[in-house]
């Protein structure tokens, strides 16, 4: 089990470093057209070597058109999950490029808004997304067999057994007793 963790770590390393070097590369070209040169890296090979590593999951440019947050968010991680098992988690950047593709309506035009909102939903949302360790990755709660414990949010208990209307139970008596009054009150009205 242990290795299986350092492994995908190391494959993690490796896609992040990719992903950077993809960076760097358009990077590199954006300087080279405004200093009126050729792009020194073709396009399709900076996406092919940042891609290699992992595939990539396609989104109908309609996908997400009306749709919750949390509902196409879970869409995006479940079909990550389904075309690469053992790397399921997204970042918050591959979350959000995949909600833009598939054409969800933010509420901003602002990358940098939009990527604060989404990572700010996702922590907030606990019952449902989970933070992947102190990586910005984000996967759902359901993945992990109850390795993460979904605590209450403020102001809000645990059901207990007066919160549950159990018979004898302080919330059934004090039920009880508010109808007997309302009906006392009742009574005197009529008379």
């Amino acid at each position: 089990m242990a290795e299986v963790d350092v492994l995908r770590k190391a494959i993690e390393r490796v896609e992040v470093a990719e992903a950077e070097a993809a960076k760097a590369k358009r990077l590199v070209n954006q300087i080279c057209e405004l200093l009126g040169r050729e792009p020194m890296y073709a396009e399709a090979a900076i996406e092919e070597a940042a891609g290699m590593a992992r595939p990539t999951v396609q989104f109908r440019p309609d996908e997400f058109v009306g749709m919750p947050f949390a509902s196409a968010v879970r869409r995006v991680l479940t079909a990550r999950k389904s075309a690469m098992p053992d790397n399921a988690p997204a970042s918050s950047d591959e979350i959000l490029e995949a909600l833009v593709t598939g054409g969800f309506e933010f509420d901003t035009k602002d990358d940098v808004e939009r990527k604060r909102g989404l990572r700010v939903s996702l922590s907030k949302n606990t019952p449902t997304f989970r933070r992947i360790g102190d990586q910005d990755r984000w996967g759902l709660v359901e993945w992990y067999n109850g390795a993460f414990r979904v605590r209450p949010r403020p102001g809000q208990r645990s059901r207990s057994p007066a919160a549950q209307n159990v018979p004898g139970s302080s919330a059934e008596v004090a039920a009880s007793s508010i109808n007997v009054v309302d009906c006392a009150s009742e009574a005197e009205g009529e008379t």
